[in-house]
């Protein structure tokens, strides 16, 4: 029997042991499993079909049997698990302010608020019931978004893996309480064993087989305990999870070929496409599938092993690797270039955002002409965007639709001028853009990266991993180790510990530079053997620079870094300066007015970058204020070291450090 699972992550160069096991596993059995991270027409003939992720419509599939289309969204997964009695959180999908007033009379001072594109822990918010209630959500979909009771009686989230009635595993993700406004970020990303005991699992399995006429093949549960009950609080369909593979490949590997092995003893009950379609068209869902290459026909047995082809996703060659080479190009390009370099780039971001998030509906208008382009004439019309709207308004700030090139996303805590906490979403595409700015600062100033690295961050006080690195990974060439440093603790064991550690670069923020600088003046016998000082957090001043030289035998090597951001700013080894990095964002220096800063002149550093498509800062004002040079270049004069990127004097002052 030949069974195909399509899954866009799959790397035929690289494959998840797990992948590899189940392959020999089902051959012992009898099985063809052929895994493709592309489609071809070939295909459909098979026995049975697994999409880890959706696949298209096409003619040839009609009469496929096949599982993972998605054609069940959010609160139809959670209407199926309630009515075959599973536990569930109590939840609703109200369409007014007065149905939702009805629906959560008994469920506290707030609940949970679920979109039905959500993913990552995005599109999922506290919503307030009390004297702080919010007007009730006008892109709010009936049917397919929901509210949910908040369950507080133990923050960590329960998974259970399924595939078609079958368990798979479990195990225990630490998530934190939705009371705390930076919920989103999990520091802890270890992952927990979990045993369901069995009549949580006779439940969950009745679920996942209720889900196979639905097409649904491989589900994860996430469930919450109350006292000592477990109740459902999401089902996601599709997308294969892995996270749990790395932890447990024995497991999963004998969990999922025994579970596909007892699918095909019932073909009968799976669904064929052409009936998954219908039910679909029926429900009103709109089926959601990302575009997945195809293969040409070939023959023999290359229909079930097919050669690699050019869009296959290549080991070799990083995102980044290759992002770097492309805009590692731009920094020399003619003024008029670069112009039409980052306004066609902002101008992609610009119309995202006007189209899929809310915050920015309204703010974007005055911006686009009658034929769509952007009126950059009209940039200083938008107002800017602060902290407080980041975690005031975060609910209208994130995307409705992130174009899946721009993977996945990550969560960072963030903190206000006062330092009140929010969660900042950013997408794989942006932190790839940011990885590549770090490694333009290490080239610009010839840093090794083979080299140890000592850290001494706020928040980096956990000893790190003996393999630990520093350098971004998709470097090629050696990368030396990174030491974490205690910053609590006296200057003196501070530099008895980079003593320890022998000849080290040394990454901290400015001001620990300045006491440890002033310990070794009391102390010469403490200096340590540094290669190099890289700063970030704080602004600098000659004196500083100049008590470095002295105690610490070098300057800084620094770089403007907001977490929100990401490096947009970086020292210029030959004039001291700062380059903006226009390739990746757009820096304005801004008077109290809201005016450009001309000669000289100190204003505050507001920030657009380019390719955080999750959560889109159009103009945001850091609170960090610079200085513009006193003798501003010309279009297409170059700053010392031969570049045409934007510079900035200095930062003068700034409440950043990054993560």
């Amino acid at each position: 029997m030949n069974v195909v699972l399509i899954n866009c992550n799959y790397r035929r160069d690289n494959p998840h042991q797990v992948f590899v096991e189940m392959q020999r596993r089902l051959s012992e059995a009898g099985v063809n499993l052929t895994i493709d991270h592309a489609w071809s027409d070939s295909y459909a003939s098979s026995e049975l079909i697994i999409g880890a992720d959706p696949i298209p419509d096409r003619p040839c599939l009609s009469d496929a049997k096949i599982l993972g289309q998605r054609t069940l969204n959010r609160y139809q997964r959670m209407e199926i698990a309630a009515r075959i009695g599973a536990s569930v959180a109590a939840f609703g999908s109200p369409a007014n302010d007065e149905q939702l007033s009805a629906l959560v009379r008994d469920w506290g001072e707030f609940c949970v608020l679920k979109y039905d594109w959500s993913a990552r822990r995005n599109g999922v918010f506290s919503w307030p019931l009390g004297a702080n209630r919010k007007k009730f959500p006008s892109d709010f979909r009936v049917g397919s978004d929901l509210f949910m009771q908040f369950l507080e009686e133990d923050p960590l989230t329960y998974k259970i893996d399924t595939f078609c009635g079958n368990i798979l595993g479990g195990w225990i993700f630490p998530t934190r309480s939705m009371r705390l406004a930076d919920w989103q970020v999990v520091d802890d990303r270890s992952n927990y064993d979990f045993d369901p005991p069995i009549p949580l699992r006779a439940s969950i399995q009745a679920v996942s087989e209720e889900l196979v006429a639905h097409g649904v093949g491989y589900a994860s549960f996430d469930l919450m305990r109350v006292e000592n009950d477990f109740h459902i609080i999401e089902v996601n369909t599709c997308s294969v999870g892995t996270t749990a593979w790395n932890d447990w490949p024995e497991r999963y590997a004998e969990t999922y070929s025994d579970a596909i092995l007892q699918t095909l003893k019932r073909l009968d009950s799976i669904p064929k496409y052409r009936q998954l379609r219908q039910q679909a068209d029926r429900a009103g869902n709109e089926q959601s599938s990302i575009v997945l290459q195809e293969r040409k026909q070939s023959s023999g047995q290359e229909k079930r092993q097919p050669a690699r082809t050019r869009d296959e996703p290549q080991a070799t060659i990083s995102a980044e690797l290759f992002f770097y080479q492309g805009f590692e190009k731009a920094d020399r390009l003619p003024h008029a270039k670069l112009v039409n370099f980052w306004q066609s780039t902002l101008q992609d971001l610009l119309i995202h955002a006007h189209r899929t998030v809310p915050f920015y509906n309204d703010r974007l208008d005055p911006l686009f002409g009658w034929d769509g382009n952007v009126l950059w004439s009209k940039w200083p019309l938008i107002p800017l965007t602060r902290h407080g709207d980041i975690s005031l308004e975060r609910q209208a700030l994130l995307s409705r639709d992130v174009p899946t090139m721009h993977g996945a996303m990550k969560h960072v805590a963030i903190a206000g001028l006062s330092g009140e906490a929010a969660a900042f979403s950013k997408s794989i595409l942006q932190l790839a853009a940011e990885s590549c700015v770090r490694a333009r600062l290490y080239n610009w100033h010839n840093i090794d990266i083979a080299q140890p690295m000592a850290t001494l961050l706020p928040g980096r006080n956990r000893p790190s991993d003996e393999d630990m690195t520093w350098a971004p990974e998709w470097l090629p060439g050696p990368h030396g180790n990174d030491y974490r440093g205690d910053t609590d603790a006296p200057p003196e064991h501070q530099l008895r510990w980079l003593a320890q550690l022998g000849s080290v670069y040394l990454r901290t923020t400015p001001s620990l530079v300045r006491v440890l600088a002033n310990e070794v003046a009391a102390n010469p016998a403490l200096r340590p053997d540094l290669k190099g000082i890289l700063t970030q957090g704080g602004a600098l001043t000659d004196e500083d620079r100049a008590l470095s030289r002295k105690y610490l035998g070098h300057d800084f090597i620094d770089a403007y870094d907001p977490l929100e951001t990401g490096m947009v700013a970086l020292q210029c080894a030959v004039s001291q300066t700062y380059h903006s990095q226009i390739e990746t964002c757009l820096v304005e220096i801004l008077d109290g007015n809201g005016k450009p800063c001309g000669p000289g002149q100190r204003g505050e550093i507001v920030v657009t970058p380019f390719y955080n498509y999750v959560m889109p800062l159009i103009r945001y004002a850091t609170g960090d204020f610079a200085e513009m040079p006193a003798q501003i270049r010309t279009a297409d004069q170059a700053c010392a070291c031969g570049r045409l990127l934007p510079t900035i004097q200095r930062i003068t002052s700034r409440r950043h450090f990054s993560s």
